[in-house]
């Protein structure tokens, strides 16, 4: 299957490509190569590329920034969407469309979630926009697919708990986090394979996609700070409180009801036992992308299984898996396979020095246990490439 994928270096765009690239042929053009607001050259990168699958995730996500823009934002969540919907009718492939909770009011009772067919009634211009961009997608493509999905996190762009992670690094600074607003994190490379598998199922509609169970931002930041062991102070306030142009739903919950009920739910439990579960299960990339933390644990947010099958491979010793031993080598140290030694050598201190033990000793147990994992797999992994 070939798969055009819009917004590949985004939060859930570059999660999208690194998975279905390794069962699929994805072209993944940049913003320069194809603009969705220009009909022009949607049609004819469609024309040239002939995907089967258009997966759009890019969008303008500032939701105060909407309040102001709103140029910008008609045109790229809702004009650019159109095009690709109508592109996609032209060319006969499908178009997948990431949308969000906001299209709704958030006046359910908590802990009341919103199902796939309630009615829209967005309370901001963010949340216009999308529901907008539904709208067009169901008027111009018939083959689609709808994903709404709520409080995104992972390790590429910006989102709330990275925020909070930089936040509470500050030294000497109390911070307030909103408390009356309910929703589920959903993590960007959980729901990307969940739409690898609305992919292999055909599937068409709109859809639900965020994890199970839920939590205020309060919670949900004090329960990261905590596992983090960052000692910050923070303190809950009220969403009347919150210096924001845009208003926003106080009830984000949205029911994976259709996901459910056709047997293609793999977005994780998360949250339903906030303070007992284990921060590797509740935030599998929380250590990703922040800073001095930023690569962390990039070895180890494989699916299930994958990381006992790649010990296997790099253990067994035949060409074959020589060969994949030492490709995750280059993943390891972050260089391209086209890399001088005098690359990878430099990439080799960069990281070596980063998680050297010296460096992580004032962080908590679980991180200087990471750390060292980290560490060691640095090490393996520049003596494969010197």
């Amino acid at each position: 299957m070939k798969i055009l994928i819009l917004g590949s270096t985004g939060m859930l765009g570059s999660e999208c490509k690194d998975i279905l690239s390794q069962e699929h042929e994805v072209i993944a053009p940049d913003k320069k190569e194809l603009d969705i607001i220009s009909w022009d050259m949607v049609i004819q990168n469609l024309q040239e590329i002939s995907p089967d699958v258009v997966l759009n995730c890019v969008g303008f996500t500032d939701v105060d920034a909407c309040e102001t823009e709103d140029f910008k934002v008609r045109k790229i969540n809702v004009e650019g969407p159109r095009n690709l919907a109508q592109g996609s009718a032209r060319f006969e492939c499908k178009l997948i469309h990431i949308s969000s909770d906001y299209v709704f009011d958030g006046q359910k009772m908590i802990p009341q979630p919103y199902f796939e067919d309630d009615t829209a009634n967005p309370l901001s211009a963010y949340g216009k926009s999308k529901m907008e961009s539904e709208t067009a997608v169901r008027e111009n493509s018939p083959n689609h697919v709808i994903v709404r999905t709520a409080w995104l996190y992972g390790i590429n762009g910006s989102n709330f708990i990275k925020s909070i992670v930089n936040q509470g690094i500050q030294e000497n600074k109390v911070f307030r986090v909103v408390d009356d607003q309910v929703g589920s994190p959903t993590w960007a490379n959980r729901l990307a394979f969940q739409i690898r598998e609305l992919l292999h199922r055909n599937a068409r509609g709109t859809y639900h996609a965020t994890s199970e169970g839920y939590c205020t931002r309060f919670e949900c930041a004090k329960y990261v700070l905590k596992k983090l062991g960052i000692k910050a102070s923070i303190e809950p306030c009220s969403m009347k409180d919150y210096e924001g142009l845009a208003v926003r739903p106080a009830n984000c919950l949205l029911e994976n009801r259709l996901l459910k009920n056709q047997g293609m739910r793999l977005v994780l439990c998360l949250l339903a036992v906030l303070y007992t579960l284990s921060p590797y299960d509740l935030f599998p990339d929380f250590i990703i992308g922040w800073g001095w933390i930023d690569d962390l644990a990039i070895r180890y947010r494989f699916e299930e299984g994958h990381y006992q099958k790649r010990e296997q491979e790099q253990t067994s010793g035949g060409p074959r898996e020589q060969e994949s031993s030492k490709k995750t080598a280059y993943a390891v140290l972050g260089v391209g396979r086209d890399a001088s030694p005098e690359e990878i050598k430099q990439a080799f201190r960069r990281l070596a020095n980063k998680y050297h033990p010296d460096k992580v000793s004032h962080m908590g147990d679980e991180f200087r246990e990471l750390a060292e994992r980290r560490f060691k797999e640095i090490q393996e992994a520049y003596q494969k490439l010197k």
